[in-house]
C-alpha cells in the first residue's frame, strides 16, 4: 500500500532563544510559544510577520519580538492617488480595490462589486482567479472615519494586507488604517510600513484636494 505524505497545515514551536526554522507549513504560518505569549509567524511571497495572538507570561522561556517585513518594494503613492481619485468620483457607496504585485511592478483593479454606504460585496471573475495570488492589499472605503468594522472582521479571512480609507462628503479622505490578516487573526500595522516612505502619504490621504495631490493627478 502506497503511503502519501501530506504536508502539515500548521507547525508548532517552542522559542528557546535560538533561530526559528523557516515557515514551511502549507497554510503559511506557525504558532510559537514564548516567554511573553503565543505568537503567530507567517510568510508568503509578499511579506513575513511575527505577532502575538495570546499575551501571557510563560516561565522559563525568552520573549519573542513582534515583526513585520514587506518582502517586495513599498507601494508607490501614485497607486493610492489613482484609487483616491476613482473613489472620489462616486461617494454614494463603499468601493473595493485590490492592489497587486506581479513580481516586477504594482498595479490595481476592482473586482466585480456592488455596495451601499454600509457595505460593499464583491466577487472574483473566473478568468481572474489566477491573478488572485498577486493580491497584496484588499482596500475599501468607509463613509466617515477609517476603522475595521464587525462586517470587515467577518469578510476579511484571507492571508493578505487589508486597508480602510475613511471618506467624508466635503474633505475627500481623512484617514487610513491597515492590518495584516492571517485567516481571521490580525496584526495592526502603520500605513507607512506599506506605502512609499517620504512621498507625502499624509497629504495624499488626509487632504485629498491639497496641492500635493493635485500636482500628482
Amino acid at each position: 500500500m502506497q503511503t502519501i505524505s501530506i504536508p502539515d497545515l500548521v507547525h508548532y514551536h517552542v522559542y528557546t532563544g535560538a533561530a526559528l526554522p523557516r515557515v514551511t507549513a502549507l497554510l503559511g504560518y506557525d504558532y510559537v510559544m514564548a516567554g511573553n505569549g503565543v505568537f503567530l509567524r507567517c510568510e508568503n511571497k509578499h511579506l513575513k510577520a511575527t505577532f502575538p495572538v495570546a499575551v501571557t507570561a510563560i516561565a522559563g522561556l525568552p520573549d519573542l519580538s513582534t515583526e513585520f517585513t514587506l518582502k517586495i518594494p513599498e507601494v508607490p503613492n501614485h497607486i493610492l492617488v489613482e484609487i483616491l481619485t476613482d473613489a472620489n468620483s462616486d461617494r454614494t457607496r463603499e468601493h473595493m480595490y485590490q492592489i497587486k504585485h506581479n513580481g516586477s511592478e504594482y498595479y490595481w483593479d476592482q473586482p466585480r462589486q456592488g455596495g451601499t454606504l454600509a457595505r460593499v460585496e464583491y466577487s472574483i471573475d473566473e478568468d481572474k482567479l489566477s491573478d488572485d495570488t498577486n493580491v497584496v492589499i484588499d482596500l475599501h472605503t468607509h463613509p466617515g472615519k477609517a476603522y475595521f468594522s464587525s462586517i470587515d472582521n467577518h469578510d476579511e479571512l484571507g492571508f493578505r494586507l487589508y486597508g480602510v480609507l475613511g471618506q467624508t462628503k466635503k474633505a475627500g479622505f481623512n484617514s487610513i488604517v491597515m492590518r495584516l490578516g492571517v485567516y481571521g487573526q490580525y496584526m495592526c500595522i502603520q500605513p507607512t510600513d506599506v506605502f512609499s516612505e517620504g512621498t507625502n502619504l499624509k497629504e495624499v490621504v488626509y487632504g485629498a484636494y491639497t496641492e500635493t495631490v493635485k500636482s500628482a493627478l
